[in-house]
């Protein structure tokens, strides 16, 4: 049975559109400049931390996202599934 070939370059696109997705949402500055109110606290630096944390994971996911899209990508035209009874 062959893959459709478009299908996974829909896949494809939308994988690469939530990549994108990941990254502009910017969620480590979110989180970093949450407690800004609180200038020079120990709350404010805590929170620096942890969205410089969040910053680095997203960036990761976003990446991982991206090269699950990539994987896909032109492939279809090769790809073929065993089914097995």
């Amino acid at each position: 049975m062959l893959v459709d070939p478009d299908v996974l370059r829909a896949f494809a696109g939308q994988v690469e559109e939530a990549s994108s997705a990941i990254k502009t949402v910017d969620v480590g500055h979110t989180a970093a400049t949450a407690a800004d109110g609180l200038p020079g606290s120990t709350t404010q630096w805590a929170v620096r931390l942890v969205g410089g944390h969040l910053t680095t994971l997203a960036d990761a996911i976003a990446a991982n996202v991206m090269k699950m899209g990539s994987a896909v990508r032109g492939a279809g035209d090769t790809f073929q599934v065993v089914v097995c009874r």
